[in-house]
């Protein structure tokens, strides 16, 4: 009995819970006569997914109540073609166009908050949709997000972005061509052209003049955004990127404010025939990126985009801190006015086959292992004060260092002419017998007799 009270109790829990979130599960078919009134709505209650099969929703209005996500299948040829898809406050809204030409001049409309997808993988699944903001609920903010993958897709469409944020992928062929998309205030938009003329002749109208919109367009395809028309407005920030050969040919941008419009032209020949007004940057790769070159182009913007190819006509002011790949071949044609101010550390590797026009100001510091054999041209500035006529081998030592201890070895021949200072001590041994003379010389003989007197006279 308990056990079956608790079930009883769950599955009631279960019940009331599924009513207040709104999640129905399930799938419902419409039936052929179910829209010969002219509209079908879901009701609480009824299950979240769709089907149209045949051409059983052509021209049909289908409402998803409000407060319940709502998921229509278009899955046959024409299946949905003209009808019409109003959504709730806050329930997701998917529109599934899986048929070829299923879902052609439909027209969708999404109130509240709650996103809107719709899915276009055919040929000619979504061509001349119509996705519109919302007239009889207040301002919506619900972001959208079409996908066309089918050739020719979304071709021919008119798409508002009902007031969130929008993405645009355009990637069959043509999926998007002469469509126009428009993302009003406070609205960012991201178109993606990434099929063969995925964009061609489209407008992408950027009408943002009070509040900012970030509007961001991509051509990485052949032909992607061929007369592709951008019009930026006053407070919309506008960058287009042009990635390969002939993707914006002929395309037109204008932006109403220079500050927020960049434009990358990143592939060869990549911007054939380009006009361009009022923008901020306006970048071209290659040379050949832009045919003819965009007036004002080459103004870059901090940083740039995509990273130049080709180096600046004129140098930077300080040389980059890394060498570049490949030294130059040949040296510079005009060699620096002023050497450098510090002298390289190592020699050269090689030496100059002409020697220097002057000789250096200093002698080296180290002599010459072997002398010259010639003397040097100038002699020495100071000489000596009196050179010597002939050299001695040993020089004096000027003056000698003492006097001579022993007298000369032989008395001299003739008297001094002064006598000596002292006498002698003693006279001589013997005298003479008799006065040399009779009369006394006036003066000494010179020559002393050889016999002394015996007496003094």
């Amino acid at each position: 009995y308990s056990f079956c009270t608790l079930l009883i109790i769950n599955m009631i829990f279960l019940l009331v819970v599924s009513l207040l979130v709104g999640t129905a599960t399930g799938l419902y078919t419409v039936n052929p006569d179910e829209c010969l009134d002219g509209f079908v709505t879901f009701q609480p209650g009824d299950a979240s997914e769709m089907t149209c099969n045949g051409t059983t929703c052509q021209n049909c209005i289908i409402n998803c109540d409000p407060g319940w996500d709502c998921e229509v299948n278009c899955q046959d040829p024409n299946s949905c073609q003209g009808a019409r898809f109003f959504g709730g406050d806050s329930g997701q809204m998917t529109v599934r166009c899986t048929g070829q030409s299923s879902c052609v001049s439909t027209r969708i409309q999404q109130a509240g908050s709650a996103p809107t997808e719709v899915i276009c993988p055919d040929k000619d699944s979504c061509k001349g949709i119509v996705v519109l903001q919302s007239v009889s609920f207040a301002p919506s903010t619900s972001t959208l997000s079409m996908l066309c993958s089918g050739n020719d897709s979304c071709a021919s469409s008119s798409v508002t972005c009902p007031g969130g944020s929008c993405t645009f992928d355009c990637g069959g062929k043509s999926s998007c061509d002469a469509s126009s998309f428009a993302c009003p205030d406070a609205s960012p938009c991201i178109l993606d052209c990434h099929g063969e003329t995925a964009c061609d002749t489209t407008l992408l109208l950027a009408s943002a003049t009070v509040a900012p919109a970030a509007v961001s367009v991509s051509c990485s395809a052949d032909k992607a955004c061929n007369k592709f028309n951008l019009m930026c407005g006053s407070s919309a920030t506008c960058n287009v990127d042009c990635t390969i050969e002939d993707s914006c040919k002929d395309t037109i941008v204008n932006c109403q404010s220079s500050q927020a419009c960049n434009i990358v032209c990143s592939g060869h020949q990549a911007c054939i025939d380009f006009t361009a007004t009022g923008f901020e940057g306006f970048w071209c790769v290659y040379s050949d990126s832009c045919i003819p070159v965009v007036p004002g182009s080459g103004v870059s913007w901090s940083p740039t985009a995509v990273p130049t190819t080709v180096p600046t006509a004129v140098p930077t002011a300080v040389p980059t801190t890394v060498p570049t790949a490949v030294p130059t071949s040949v040296p510079t044609a005009v060699p620096t006015a002023v050497p450098t101010a510090v002298p390289t550390d190592s020699p050269t590797s090689s030496p100059t086959s002409v020697p220097t026009a002057v000789p250096t100001d200093a002698p080296t510091d180290v002599p010459t292992a072997v002398p010259t054999t010639v003397p040097t041209a100038v002699p020495t500035s100071v000489p000596t004060a009196v050179p010597t006529a002939v050299p001695t081998a040993v020089p004096t030592d000027s003056p000698t260092s003492s006097p001579t201890s022993v007298p000369t070895a032989v008395p001299t021949d003739s008297p001094t002419d002064v006598p000596t200072a002292v006498p002698t001590n003693s006279p001589t041994g013997s005298q003479t017998n008799a006065p040399t003379t009779d009369s006394p010389t006036d003066s000494p003989t010179s020559v002393p007799t050889a016999v002394p007197t015996d007496s003094p006279t």
